[in-house]
């Protein structure tokens, strides 16, 4: 039995978000875990990427990562996200649909598998693309 499977659009208003310049900001061992660690926060929707977040320093000690001199700045985003069985075919076309509506920009793509297996995509402009593979 075949199940359509419908996206969940959330809008993550006023979110802070690194400035990166270009793919080879990623090249740095340490700016990449920050940047994965600030996706990660931004899959969970987590109050802490918020411009307005103003939870005690006590309790929460995490900043957005500054990976260039300019430092994060706050933008409206969108998160989509997929559940279920999901054909390799249908992630490539979200990707390159991705690619065309962004276009110079960067944006992201997070990809959980069976097996504890999962992939995180870079895409900056037209020409950079940078991947992590765990598993």
């Amino acid at each position: 039995m075949l199940k359509s499977i419908r996206p969940t659009r959330t809008n993550l208003p006023n979110t802070l978000v690194p400035t990166i310049t270009s793919v080879s900001d990623m090249y740095d061992a340490d700016a990449a875990a920050d940047f994965l660690e600030w996706l990660g926060l931004v899959s969970l929707d987590s109050p802490r990427i918020r411009a307005d977040d103003s939870i005690d320093p006590y309790l929460s000690r995490y900043q957005v990562p500054e990976l260039s001199e300019s430092g994060p700045v706050a933008r409206n985003l969108v998160r989509m996200q997929w559940y279920g069985f999901i054909p390799p075919t249908f992630v490539k076309d979200v990707y390159m649909r991705a690619r065309e509506v962004v276009g110079e920009e960067w944006f992201a793509v997070n990809v959980g598998c069976f097996h504890g297996q999962a992939y995180s995509i870079l895409n900056y402009g037209v020409n950079d693309t940078l991947s992590w593979e765990y598993s």
